[in-house]
């Protein structure tokens, strides 16, 4: 029990990190599209396309692991409030630091669609 605890703060401070470069991929790239790439569309002519179909991707991408990333955040959880209270899995994963993290598993993958 004790190992698990240990391997599982240090993948979460892994995990925490990868989410924050995520987080900031797809804040960046809205940013991006809405305060540059739209009111210098003009100016960036023939690019354009390119320019907005190449940030849509990295968007869609940078969306989809940060749904990856709450989705294993909350299983890992999840794992530990397992094993540390002997619930079982339905109860975990009612845990609301759990609903949580799939309520922003689902946010990201819904702004991904809706790019």
């Amino acid at each position: 029990m004790s190992l698990f605890l240990e391997i599982f703060a240090f993948l979460t401070v892994l995990l925490r990190g990868a989410t924050l470069a995520a987080q900031a991929l797809v804040l960046g790239g809205l940013v991006f599209e809405a305060a540059l790439a739209g009111p210098l569309s003009v100016a960036m002519g023939a690019g354009r396309a390119r320019t907005m179909a190449a940030t849509d991707r990295l968007l869609r991408w940078s969306c989809a692991a940060l749904a990856g990333l709450h989705v294993l955040g909350a299983f890992g959880k999840a794992a530990v409030l397992r094993q540390a209270s002997d619930l079982g899995w339905a109860h975990a994963m009612g845990a609301t630091f759990v609903i949580a993290s799939l309520a922003a598993a689902a946010a990201a993958i819904a702004m991904g669609a809706l790019l």
